[in-house]
């Protein structure tokens, strides 16, 4: 009798791992994306904004992309590609501060801020070259920033495209190690869709990288930045490590501000 009680709990056991494996598996976009909604029209064009903001159009395979262009008709350009859940239009400021002499595009992944479609990594690193393919011919060089999952984007079109420099924030070597690490019950390898796995796409990399870390990092943790940064063996890479930020406060940071200045060897005059 006892016997059978306990096959019953392993029964019921098994069956309830297997319910919330499957959940998982349907569920897995809903819970890795955080799409942003278009946003305010005081927020794309703010009173007293020092640039001026234009909304572009590209096409990414089946999709339209919702970009914006900051200070258009310069011969070099950066293309950011913004983090989950960001609104890339919040990090206009942090823009035109540094960039003055450059024209900047913020990119809308598909499922964000007005573009079509639905989210997902090989529809992200679609988008990430079409946007590049888009703006190239307008421009003498292109370099490219990434934050968190947009680092994934970066890696991506720069193992691919040829890019002045790269700027990785916050990066990660893989969702599918992020996720094993939250999940350590589920057989993460084989229920991930996208896996975002950045590490062979840095060993590709041969432009000046830059990595910023942030010391609070609670999502990416240091490790998961530094088995990343281990791959990128024909790039030259400077790594700056910013105390006391984590995931999110690092976009505001003065230390994060500094060594994009460095990187880009920007001075205080050619700012103003």
């Amino acid at each position: 009798m006892m016997l059978r009680g306990t096959y019953t709990i392993i029964l019921i056991g098994l069956l309830v791992y297997i319910a919330v494996c499957v959940m998982t598996y349907l569920r897995q976009r809903q819970l890795l994306y955080y799409p942003t909604p278009r946003p305010q029209v005081e927020l794309i064009q703010p009173p007293g904004s020092v640039f001026k903001i234009e909304e572009m159009s590209v096409s990414s395979g089946e999709e339209t992309l919702r970009l914006w262009r900051l200070n258009p008709g310069h011969d070099q350009a950066v293309l950011y590609y913004g983090g989950n859940s960001e609104e890339v239009l919040y990090g206009r400021e942090l823009f035109e501060e540094l960039f003055k002499d450059r024209t900047v595009y913020l990119t809308n992944y598909r499922g964000y801020s007005g573009s079509s479609g639905s989210p997902s990594e090989k529809g992200f690193y679609e988008d990430g070259l079409s946007v590049y393919d888009a703006i190239t011919a307008d421009h003498q060089s292109i370099a490219i920033i990434g934050r968190s999952i947009g680092s994934a984007v970066a890696t991506h079109v720069a193992a691919r495209r040829e890019v002045e420099r790269v700027v990785l924030v916050t990066p990660m070597d893989s969702v599918e190690a992020l996720a094993q690490a939250v999940y350590p019950l589920l057989p993460v390898k084989w229920l991930l869709k996208d896996r975002f796995h950045s590490t062979h796409d840095a060993t590709l990399m041969t432009s000046p990288v830059l990595v910023v870390i942030a010391a609070d990092d609670m999502i990416v943790p240091r490790q998961n930045t530094d088995r990343l940064i281990e791959t990128m063996g024909k790039a030259e890479v400077q790594v700056v490590v910013v105390a006391d930020e984590d995931h999110i406060t690092i976009a505001t940071s003065s230390r994060y501000v500094q060594a994009l200045r460095s990187f880009f060897n920007l001075t205080v005059s050619s700012m103003q």
